[in-house]
């Protein structure tokens, strides 16, 4: 055996594995599932392609992701940082999604492009804000922009669970510093809890963002947050809006 068909082999076997890692579980429910896929109702189905060995037909009837900005809102600050805002809500009542893959891509006009990419999840109803903050601007004139999700079917999860209630009672903000006041309305002690204030002005338009963590949030509990470096806003705020963020598939 030759040198050369050594080497040629290697590749041959290479990109096989590459495609049965991205492509092997879909693969694997076509061929030993057939009938999951051949959109026609069999014997041991409840639905079209559902029930029985298949995903349940509660799931397949789900309705989709929605994706509020196809367009991200992009916020440029004076230090040449940025923000970049994606919204998704989720119209369905009882399921949830516990992961969920985004990807925000800016594209320049000489084919460059900037990508990034991360995960998250969505509970029944929500409206979710994702927030990458503190990026370099790219050093190219964006001319276009794009927010992506991507998720499975079968990933939806029933969710039984009191939803969070976190609100924002009142803040104050002075210079760079920031002062809030929270209480958790639920009747659940939660180990930790994302906090995203986003800052407004009179027409609606986003100023900034600051995102923060409350740890040991007990049920019931009024609690103060103060930070005494706020990032850059690109305005005065004429309000803030709380987004929290609790991860209850994790409880």
């Amino acid at each position: 055996m030759g040198w050369r068909f050594r080497k040629r082999l290697f590749y041959i076997s290479f990109i096989i594995l590459i495609i049965l890692i991205i492509f092997g579980p879909k693969l694997y429910k076509i061929i030993f599932y057939p009938s999951c896929y051949n959109n026609r109702q069999d014997p041991n189905e409840e639905g079209i392609d559902c029930g029985g060995p298949c995903i349940p037909c509660s799931v397949k009837e789900l309705k989709d992701i929605i994706i509020q900005t196809p367009e991200p809102t992009i916020l440029v600050y004076p230090d040449e940082t940025m923000d970049l805002i994606g919204i998704i809500k989720n119209p369905n009542e009882n399921y949830g999604l516990k992961y969920i893959e985004y990807k925000f891509i800016l594209y320049g006009g000489n084919r460059e492009k900037f990508e990034k990419e991360g995960k998250t999840y969505i509970l029944p109803l929500e409206s979710k804000y994702i927030i990458e903050s503190g990026l370099q601007v790219p050093q190219f004139e964006i001319i276009k922009k794009e927010f992506k999700v991507f998720y499975k079917k079968e990933d939806w999860q029933k969710l039984e669970t009191e939803l969070p209630k976190i609100t924002l009672l009142n803040y104050e903000i002075k210079d760079k510093e920031f002062d809030a006041e929270i209480i958790n309305e639920n009747l659940i002690d939660y180990p930790s809890v994302g906090l995203i204030f986003i800052f407004k002005d009179e027409y609606e338009e986003i100023l900034g963002t600051f995102k923060t963590i409350a740890y040991d949030l007990k049920a019931g509990e009024r609690r103060k947050i103060s930070y005494y470096n706020l990032p850059p806003l690109l305005g005065k705020p004429y309000k803030v809006i709380l987004y929290p963020e609790v991860n209850i598939f994790e409880l």
